[in-house]
C-alpha cells in the first residue's frame, strides 16, 4: 500500500476484498452507504488508484497475500 489507511479504512478495505458490496459494508459497519462510498473514495485517493475496478482489484490481491501468508493448524490454531 503506497498511504497508511486507518483502521476503519482498512477494514472497508478488506471487506472489499472479500467481496463485499458497498451495501453490505454499510450494513455490517452500521453507517450510512453515502458514508461508505466516500470512506472508499478516500481509500482510492489514498492508494492512488483511478476507479472502482482498480481499487477492488487491489483489495482482493491483499486479500490473497494474507490469506497466503496465513498457516492454519491441523488443530486449529492459526499462525501468522
Amino acid at each position: 500500500m503506497k498511504a497508511k489507511l486507518s483502521p476503519a479504512e482498512t477494514e472497508i478495505f478488506e471487506l472489499i476484498g472479500q467481496g463485499k458490496s458497498r451495501q453490505q459494508i454499510a450494513h455490517v459497519r452500521c453507517r450510512a452507504l453515502s458514508t461508505v462510498n466516500n470512506q472508499c473514495l478516500v481509500i482510492r485517493l489514498k492508494l492512488g488508484l483511478s476507479n472502482r475496478d482498480a481499487l477492488v482489484a487491489e483489495a482482493v490481491r491483499h486479500i490473497e497475500n494474507i490469506e497466503k501468508n496465513t498457516i492454519v493448524l491441523t488443530n486449529g490454531h492459526v499462525l501468522p
